[in-house]
Protein backbone atom coordinates (compact mmCIF):
# COMPACT_ATOMS: atom_id res chain seq x y z
CA UNK A 1 0.00 0.00 0.00
CA UNK A 2 1.20 3.38 -1.07
CA UNK A 3 1.20 6.51 1.80
CA UNK A 4 -0.48 9.22 0.47
CA UNK A 5 1.90 11.72 -1.35
CA UNK A 6 0.08 14.90 -0.97
CA UNK A 7 -2.20 16.10 2.05
CA UNK A 8 -5.36 16.19 -0.46
CA UNK A 9 -5.05 12.79 -1.23
CA UNK A 10 -6.69 9.88 0.23
CA UNK A 11 -7.18 6.27 -0.22
CA UNK A 12 -10.07 4.14 -0.28
CA UNK A 13 -10.25 0.24 -0.68
CA UNK A 14 -6.53 0.69 -2.29
CA UNK A 15 -8.32 3.58 -4.42
CA UNK A 16 -6.82 6.57 -4.45
CA UNK A 17 -9.19 9.64 -4.58
CA UNK A 18 -8.60 13.87 -3.67
CA UNK A 19 -11.09 15.47 -1.83
CA UNK A 20 -12.91 18.51 -4.15
CA UNK A 21 -12.85 20.93 -1.37
CA UNK A 22 -12.72 24.30 -2.89
CA UNK A 23 -9.38 25.99 -1.97
CA UNK A 24 -10.63 29.10 -0.28
CA UNK A 25 -13.29 26.93 1.64
CA UNK A 26 -12.60 28.07 5.41
CA UNK A 27 -10.13 30.31 5.06
CA UNK A 28 -12.40 33.58 5.08
CA UNK A 29 -10.20 34.53 8.03
CA UNK A 30 -12.95 32.90 10.78
CA UNK A 31 -12.24 29.06 11.69
CA UNK A 32 -14.87 26.92 12.48
CA UNK A 33 -15.04 27.44 15.86
CA UNK A 34 -15.09 31.25 15.34
CA UNK A 35 -18.22 30.50 13.11
CA UNK A 36 -19.80 28.86 15.70
CA UNK A 37 -19.12 31.58 18.47
CA UNK A 38 -20.60 33.93 16.57
CA UNK A 39 -23.81 32.09 15.86
CA UNK A 40 -23.97 31.05 19.55
CA UNK A 41 -23.82 35.07 20.35
CA UNK A 42 -26.43 35.58 17.77
CA UNK A 43 -28.73 32.82 19.06
CA UNK A 44 -27.78 33.89 22.91
CA UNK A 45 -28.31 37.95 22.03
CA UNK A 46 -31.98 36.52 20.31
CA UNK A 47 -33.19 35.13 23.67
CA UNK A 48 -31.84 37.29 25.97
CA UNK A 49 -33.79 39.73 23.79
CA UNK A 50 -37.06 37.78 23.83
CA UNK A 51 -36.82 37.64 27.99
CA UNK A 52 -35.84 41.16 28.45
CA UNK A 53 -39.55 41.46 26.36
CA UNK A 54 -41.69 39.44 27.98
CA UNK A 55 -40.73 40.87 31.23
CA UNK A 56 -41.26 44.49 30.11
CA UNK A 57 -44.71 43.21 29.23
CA UNK A 58 -45.42 41.68 32.07
CA UNK A 59 -44.36 44.35 34.31
CA UNK A 60 -46.14 47.24 32.04
CA UNK A 61 -49.47 45.01 32.28
CA UNK A 62 -49.35 44.64 35.81
CA UNK A 63 -48.40 48.37 36.68
CA UNK A 64 -50.14 49.93 33.41
CA UNK A 65 -53.53 47.46 34.17
CA UNK A 66 -56.91 49.37 34.30
CA UNK A 67 -57.22 50.47 38.03
CA UNK A 68 -60.72 51.29 39.30
CA UNK A 69 -61.31 54.79 40.22
CA UNK A 70 -60.23 55.93 43.59
CA UNK A 71 -63.92 57.73 44.76
CA UNK A 72 -62.86 59.97 48.64
CA UNK A 73 -65.89 61.40 50.59
CA UNK A 74 -64.81 65.29 51.01
CA UNK A 75 -67.93 66.42 53.07
CA UNK A 76 -71.16 65.12 53.99
CA UNK A 77 -73.97 67.32 55.63
CA UNK A 78 -77.03 66.53 56.97
CA UNK A 79 -80.05 68.95 57.37
CA UNK A 80 -83.86 69.25 58.05
CA UNK A 81 -83.33 65.78 59.75
CA UNK A 82 -87.02 64.60 61.19
CA UNK A 83 -88.01 61.26 62.09
CA UNK A 84 -90.74 59.50 63.57
CA UNK A 85 -92.70 56.05 64.10
CA UNK A 86 -94.07 56.26 60.19
CA UNK A 87 -91.34 57.95 58.39
CA UNK A 88 -87.96 59.99 57.79
CA UNK A 89 -87.39 62.90 56.21
CA UNK A 90 -84.09 64.12 55.75
CA UNK A 91 -81.52 65.80 52.68
CA UNK A 92 -78.01 64.72 52.65
CA UNK A 93 -75.57 66.64 50.57
CA UNK A 94 -71.83 64.83 50.07
CA UNK A 95 -69.37 66.28 48.00
CA UNK A 96 -66.78 63.18 46.42
CA UNK A 97 -64.04 63.44 44.87
CA UNK A 98 -63.29 60.84 42.02
CA UNK A 99 -60.23 60.56 40.68
CA UNK A 100 -58.33 58.41 37.64
CA UNK A 101 -55.17 56.60 39.09
CA UNK A 102 -54.17 55.17 35.58
CA UNK A 103 -51.03 56.27 33.50
CA UNK A 104 -52.13 55.03 30.22
CA UNK A 105 -56.21 54.75 30.17
CA UNK A 106 -59.19 57.20 30.58
CA UNK A 107 -62.14 56.36 31.93
CA UNK A 108 -65.70 56.84 31.13
CA UNK A 109 -68.41 56.83 33.82
CA UNK A 110 -71.64 56.46 32.64
CA UNK A 111 -73.34 56.92 36.17
CA UNK A 112 -72.50 57.07 40.01
CA UNK A 113 -75.49 55.51 41.95
CA UNK A 114 -75.01 56.40 46.14
CA UNK A 115 -76.90 55.51 48.76
CA UNK A 116 -76.59 56.63 52.24
CA UNK A 117 -76.82 53.56 54.73
CA UNK A 118 -78.15 53.61 58.68
CA UNK A 119 -75.90 50.57 60.31
CA UNK A 120 -74.36 49.87 57.44
CA UNK A 121 -77.83 47.64 56.51
CA UNK A 122 -80.33 49.79 56.27
CA UNK A 123 -80.71 52.13 52.84
CA UNK A 124 -82.10 55.37 54.13
CA UNK A 125 -82.23 57.36 50.33
CA UNK A 126 -80.33 56.67 46.75
CA UNK A 127 -79.36 59.16 44.22
CA UNK A 128 -77.26 59.35 41.04
CA UNK A 129 -75.87 61.27 39.02
CA UNK A 130 -75.19 61.67 35.18
CA UNK A 131 -71.56 60.28 33.87
CA UNK A 132 -68.51 61.54 32.95
CA UNK A 133 -64.96 61.07 31.46
CA UNK A 134 -61.98 61.41 33.23
CA UNK A 135 -58.61 61.32 31.37
CA UNK A 136 -55.25 59.89 32.70
CA UNK A 137 -54.75 61.37 36.23
CA UNK A 138 -57.86 63.45 36.27
CA UNK A 139 -59.86 64.23 39.08
CA UNK A 140 -63.36 65.94 39.26
CA UNK A 141 -65.29 66.85 42.24
CA UNK A 142 -68.90 66.02 42.62
CA UNK A 143 -71.95 66.90 44.45
CA UNK A 144 -74.80 64.07 45.47
CA UNK A 145 -78.13 65.38 47.15
CA UNK A 146 -80.32 62.79 48.68
CA UNK A 147 -83.54 63.92 49.67
CA UNK A 148 -86.55 61.95 51.10
CA UNK A 149 -89.17 63.02 53.22
CA UNK A 150 -90.48 59.47 53.83
CA UNK A 151 -93.29 59.27 50.50
CA UNK A 152 -91.36 59.19 47.52
CA UNK A 153 -91.51 56.03 45.24
CA UNK A 154 -87.86 55.74 44.09
CA UNK A 155 -86.33 56.16 48.03
CA UNK A 156 -85.92 52.77 49.98
CA UNK A 157 -88.86 51.91 52.66
CA UNK A 158 -87.36 52.56 56.58
CA UNK A 159 -89.28 49.76 58.29
CA UNK A 160 -90.54 50.91 61.75
CA UNK A 161 -87.64 48.94 64.11
CA UNK A 162 -85.50 51.10 61.58
CA UNK A 163 -86.71 54.18 62.55
CA UNK A 164 -87.14 53.51 66.35
CA UNK A 165 -83.38 53.18 66.30
CA UNK A 166 -82.67 56.50 64.65
CA UNK A 167 -85.28 58.38 66.55
CA UNK A 168 -82.90 56.89 69.89
CA UNK A 169 -79.83 57.80 68.27
CA UNK A 170 -80.97 61.46 67.30
CA UNK A 171 -82.33 61.65 71.05
CA UNK A 172 -78.89 61.00 72.46
CA UNK A 173 -77.17 63.05 69.91
CA UNK A 174 -75.03 60.64 67.74
CA UNK A 175 -75.96 59.16 64.32
CA UNK A 176 -74.47 56.44 62.56
CA UNK A 177 -74.76 56.84 58.95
Amino acid sequence: MAAASSPTEFHYKNMPYTVLVPENYGSSGESTSARTNNILQVVTTLISIMIFSCTLIMVMTSSLGPKPPLVQINSLTLSNFTVSNTKLAAQWVANISVYNPNVALELSLERIESMIFYKENDALAITSVDGFDLEVKEGKNVKMKFATSGYEGDQPIVEYPVLRDIEDDKKNGIGAF
